[in-house]
């Protein structure tokens, strides 16, 4: 159900498009509809450089079949890339009826043309067909991201888990990160950290210490997470060394040789 704008919006409105007419009414086309936006930038020129033309939507209910109706509009459009993930404001993480979001990025020279298809697909009734694979598992991970508990988020985020997927249409390229795969990878990160390491060096005293210092470095949320795995793989590394010279001297005592 369609809603009237107040002047006051419409000014609004025209404030954040900078002067894009067509940006202006797929604003004002979401705001119509129900849609909540949460940034967006008409792409223009400045002294520096040139500025990428997007919009960005909160993912919720009510703005989930109007997504399904842009991806498609898009789907068949270059350069265009669509990102879903979650909010944060100085690396707090927005309330849980505001922290899903979808940006969908343009470039200059298709700005006008994204944004008269984003309104488009607002303002379809019927559900358009998602004809390419990928876009459609772009869709299927909004969806989940949609249901995604606020609990499973904040434990996720905080973990270094990153929550969200990226569709770029041009190259048909889908990264999904809020994976099975990415969780358990770093569940076992989390195992070795806790409980298979201080086992494994609790009787090498010098690696043990490097143990704890690279669990304090990172701590429980295990952000840097590349820069872990190459620790883990050096401490790795000199803990094979030490129970092979081990084993070594053990075979030595007993008259056998090391193979």
């Amino acid at each position: 159900m369609t809603r009237t704008l107040s002047e006051e919006e419409k000014s609004e409105l025209k404030q954040y498009s900078e002067g894009n007419n067509y940006l202006y009414e797929a604003l004002c086309s979401c705001w119509e509809n129900g849609i909540r936006t949460h940034a967006c930038c008409a792409g223009h020129q400045t002294k520096n450089n040139t500025t990428t033309p997007y919009i960005a939507i909160l993912i919720d209910n009510n703005s989930l079949p109007s997504i399904r109706n842009i991806i498609s509009t898009l789907q068949d459009m270059s350069d265009i890339n669509m990102y879903s993930g979650i909010r944060k404001s100085e690396d707090i993480i927005r309330p849980n009826n505001e922290c899903r979001s979808l940006a969908i990025y343009g470039q200059g020279s298709n700005r006008c043309e994204l944004f008269y298809k984003i309104k488009q697909g607002i303002e379809t009734s019927e559900n358009l067909k998602l004809t390419s694979n990928k876009a459609m598992r772009f869709y299927n991970n909004v969806e989940k991201l949609n249901t995604m508990p606020y609990d499973e988020i904040l434990d996720d985020t905080n973990e270094g888990i990153v929550v969200g997927s990226v569709f770029t249409n041009a190259s048909q390229t889908l990264i999904e990160y809020n994976t099975s795969k990415t969780s358990k990878f770093m569940q076992g990160i989390r195992i070795l950290l806790s409980k298979v390491f201080p086992n494994m060096l609790k009787n090498n005293t010098e690696l043990y210490s490097k143990y704890k210092q690279m669990q304090d470095y990172y701590g429980p949320s295990l952000k840097k997470k590349l820069s872990v795995e190459t620790s883990i793989s050096e401490v790795k590394l000199e803990t094979n060394e030490t129970q092979k010279q081990e084993r070594t001297n053990k075979n030595k005592d007993d008259g056998q040789l090391e193979l």
